[in-house]
């Protein structure tokens, strides 16, 4: 590893082993779809409160790999093929997973199991290769061109928000298919006045379940649970008419959304070519959810299957034997065994380092102090306000809740009054956060840009977000009283 490299924090994720980040990111970026392949890459973490890891790229690879963005998806041939990978990645993921959860793994020969885990990596290699390809950050020049070529006809202080608007997805997502299922199932409960305790009830809680439950996995988690679900409608006590209100404006969202982008191409007279990019931007955040939500979030569930029934078959502890890279992973389903001391001292703290094309994964005191070495300590102790990118305008004061992966996210959603203006601060929202994103009146990023989860999201609820601020967590505490001015990408501290 070179000591000249800078790297730099890129997200956080909490409650994973050896296991996550090797197959996320580390095996994933050796057939990544796009002409720049990142070739270092560090994952840290410690068995802290929240077994919270940290990702590190190189700052110099990563603007490589952004400028590459621009080069890849100028070129409409690239395009063509990239989203035909998507598709044909995402089947691909469905077809593994659902082989995986036809069979009896308890039964299953050790040969078999070993060749479920090797298809079901190199079948998240191909998602994963598409996924990381289209990282927001990707965007940033191909965005600025788009805005610089619709100057001409737009008015200088509206260009962002008429790009934002013209690049939003209008599709509904399994996201939004969730949120109206939801009301409408709400709306049953409180016409019909169902007991909880009904058949009936438990009948329509079972169905929304079997159909939404994977929204919930993630971050070593596992899928939601029907308690969690019915926990929510417990809580509920929104009236009749409230619940009809939130029906009428999400089921008319996408047709607003359409007809506002509508009125703006034709009053500006946007090009063709223009439409043709805030087009495929709008497309690549919609697709980003679909990589995520039906193809590898099924399937990791699937993996995570098979890599239990291995851990039985072979005498280790289940999440222990996370902490194996994919490869031992690979040997242990064919009965080469690795050092359970081993594993439970990199659970304690271990550093992933990837130098292209190999994995090295360091443990203890000496992932420590290779770690320091990499990453320097940074100072955020004298910083009141932060810059991002601004997803959402609007401008709103409010009290921080910080969400850091691995809190729970049920105790977040307690805290939260009747009235309070609440901002959420956190690395980056994923679909698990949902409950706690409706709660909220603002969205603040470390992460993100134009085609991120924030970002779309923000837009549907119509809330004030700031994305890509990289450092808002370390900046801001829970409680602070700051104000999110997403009209100029500021945040800044109050009290």
């Amino acid at each position: 590893m070179k000591n000249k490299l800078t790297f730099i924090k890129t997200w956080e994720a909490s409650g994973n082993g050896v296991f996550e980040p090797d197959m996320i990111v580390a095996k994933a970026y050796k057939s990544v779809f796009a002409s720049y392949r990142p070739k270092h890459f560090l994952y840290y973490q410690k068995d802290n409160k929240n077994k919270l890891g940290e990702a590190y790229d190189a700052q110099d690879e990563m603007a490589k790999f952004n400028e590459s963005g621009y080069k890849d998806f100028s070129n409409k041939d690239y395009v063509k093929k990239y989203f035909r990978g998507i598709s044909s990645a995402i089947s691909h993921n469905r077809q593994t997973t659902r082989v995986i959860e036809r069979e009896n793994l308890e039964v299953t020969s050790k040969l078999k199991l070993s060749q479920f885990f090797k298809a079901s990596v190199e079948s998240m290699k191909i998602n994963f290769g598409h996924y990381l390809a289209c990282q927001p950050q990707r965007f940033t020049r191909l965005e600025q061109m788009i805005q610089e070529q619709i100057s001409g006809s737009v008015p200088r202080d509206k260009i962002g928000e008429v790009f934002r608007i013209l690049s939003t997805p209008t599709e509904t997502t399994p996201l939004a298919d969730e949120q109206i299922d939801w009301l409408e199932l709400s709306l049953k409960v409180k016409r019909e006045k169902l007991l909880f305790s009904s058949k009936e009830f438990e009948q329509i809680i079972s169905k929304h379940h079997k159909k939404y439950a994977i929204l919930g996995a993630a971050d070593g988690k596992d899928a939601w649970t029907k308690d969690h679900f019915v926990i929510i409608a417990r809580t509920d006590k929104r009236s009749i008419q409230a619940i009809q209100s939130e029906i009428r404006k999400v089921s008319t969202r996408g047709i607003k959304l359409k007809k506002q982008q509508e009125d703006l191409i034709k009053r500006y007279k946007i090009t063709r070519g223009d439409r043709y990019f805030c087009n495929m931007l709008a497309k690549i955040g919609h697709q980003r959810l679909l990589m995520r939500i039906d193809g590898w979030m099924p399937l990791y569930e699937a993996m995570k299957k098979v890599i239990r029934a291995v851990a039985i078959r072979y005498d280790y502890d289940s999440e222990l034997i996370r902490f194996c890279t994919v490869d031992e992973l690979v040997n242990i389903s064919r009965g080469k065994l690795i050092s359970k001391d081993l594993l439970m001292k990199r659970k304690d703290c271990f550093l992933l380092i990837y130098k292209h094309p190999n994995t090295q994964v360091l443990h203890g005191k000496e992932a420590d102090n290779k770690f320091r070495e990499l990453v320097p300590v940074e100072d955020f102790e004298n910083i009141n306000n932060v810059r991002g990118t601004i997803a959402m305008k609007g401008k709103i004061s409010g009290k921080v809740l910080l969400f850091q992966w691995g809190d729970d996210m049920s105790e977040k959603v307690k805290k939260i009054k009747d009235g309070e203006k609440i901002i959420l601060v956190t690395g980056q929202t994923r679909p698990q956060l949902m409950p706690l994103i409706a709660k909220c009146s603002s969205i603040v990023t470390d992460e993100g840009g134009i085609t991120s989860h924030s970002a779309i999201v923000s837009r549907e609820l119509g809330i004030p977000c700031i994305v890509g601020t990289r450092i808002a967590t370390r900046v801001f505490k829970d409680g602070d009283i700051i104000e999110v001015d997403a009209n100029l990408g500021v945040v800044k501290k109050l009290r």
